[in-house]
């Protein structure tokens, strides 16, 4: 009798769709905070965002930590940038705001990253190619920083 071993896939392969699953878990989030007071008023009743005062307040419990990662604080990591913290442990993932030189309040770029131990990766994330929600949540979190 043989035991057949499966391999588990790396973090590169499932990056994907973990962010896509990510980006629309918050553009959902977005739209519905952004409608109309009608609109909103009709979707309440059978939203799972029905139960948030808003956009911030849904990011703010369906996360770990906002907060600002300096510069060489890993190994290989040159340049400072926020994290949003979604998940912890394995496996764990975030979105990263990197800035402008000597702004910390102006997004330069986005990336997601996907971790589990001891394997990793990243994917830019496009506030135009469904990263809307991203983009407006991370600067929100920066402002009132």
């Amino acid at each position: 009798m043989t035991q057949t071993q499966t391999q588990q896939k790396t973090c590169a392969e499932l990056i994907s769709a973990r962010c896509y699953d990510r980006k629309e878990q918050f553009e959902n989030a977005l739209l519905f905070f952004k409608g109309t007071d009608e609109t909103k008023k009709n979707r309440k009743k059978n939203s799972e965002f029905s139960e948030y005062e808003s956009l911030m307040d849904y990011a703010s419990q369906n996360s770990l930590d906002f907060s600002y990662i300096e510069p060489n604080t890993f190994k290989k990591q040159s340049e400072g940038y926020w994290r949003w913290q979604l998940s912890w442990g394995g496996p764990s993932d975030e979105f990263r705001y990197y800035h402008h030189d000597g702004d910390k309040k102006k997004i330069k770029s986005m990336e997601y990253s996907y971790m589990d131990w001891f394997d990793g990766a990243t994917v830019p994330v496009y506030s135009n190619i469904g990263g809307a929600g991203i983009f407006e949540i991370g600067f929100n979190y920066i402002i009132n920083q």
